[in-house]
């Protein structure tokens, strides 16, 4: 059990499954690949290993990465099987030969869905607390635990402004205020992006609501 300060411990569960391993190699080699280093890296150390790896894709490779690694049957058979929740998605962009292991998404907006994992109250519970100290602590044990578990991208925050309680998915969001949601948001996004990326919808929902009003 995660314990972190200034919640309640009795208001966090785990998924059943085994315990993962938050070393950083996890399932499928590592989260990511052949690029796993245990030394820190600077914006420039980076920033040249991206380069360098830019220039030996070949055309075909650089089309291919900016495609869907998975078909809509071959997809669709994956999350009907139930694989969706058993291991990390894997979504785009992989080049074997070069050790770039793609993306591997899980999903996480209340803790990642994976077996052994952390399951956090709900975003908008969360959002109540108006602590985005609390909510960076969420967020890095999110990234440990999607790491430990081979993934590299977790689907979070949700940054959409709930303007109306009957969305189905308003327990995502933290709430209505624009500078309440950023600063919560935000705080997650640095936690996460610790140890893996973090990326999630946060629009679309506004977009919706105004071509609603703007027909009626």
């Amino acid at each position: 059990m995660l314990r972190l300060d200034g919640w309640n411990g009795a208001a966090i569960t785990k998924h059943s499954g085994p315990e993962p391993t938050i070393d950083g190699t996890g399932a499928q080699g590592g989260a990511f690949g052949g690029l796993e280093r245990r030394e820190p890296l600077t914006e420039a150390m980076i920033d040249g290993i991206a380069r360098g790896l830019l220039e030996q894709l070949s055309l075909e490779e650089k089309v291919d990465v900016m495609s869907g690694g998975q078909g809509f049957f071959e997809g669709m058979v994956h999350f009907i099987s139930g694989s969706f929740n058993r291991h990390p998605l894997p979504a785009a962009g992989a080049v074997e030969r070069l050790g770039i292991p793609g993306i591997r998404f899980t999903e996480g907006p209340r803790g990642v869905a994976l077996p052994g994992s952390t399951t956090f109250p709900v975003a908008l519970a969360r959002g109540a607390t108006w602590d985005p100290q609390l909510e960076e602590q969420i967020g890095e044990a999110m990234g440990r635990e999607a790491r430990a578990h081979g993934a590299n991208v977790i689907g979070a925050p949700c940054l959409n402004l709930l303007r109306h309680p009957a969305w189905g998915r308003a327990q995502e969001g933290y709430g209505e205020d624009t500078y309440h949601v950023g600063e919560i948001g935000a705080a997650l996004t640095r936690g996460i992006q610790r140890h893996v990326m973090s990326c999630r919808s946060a629009s679309l929902w506004i977009r919706w609501k105004r071509r609603v009003r703007s027909s009626t």
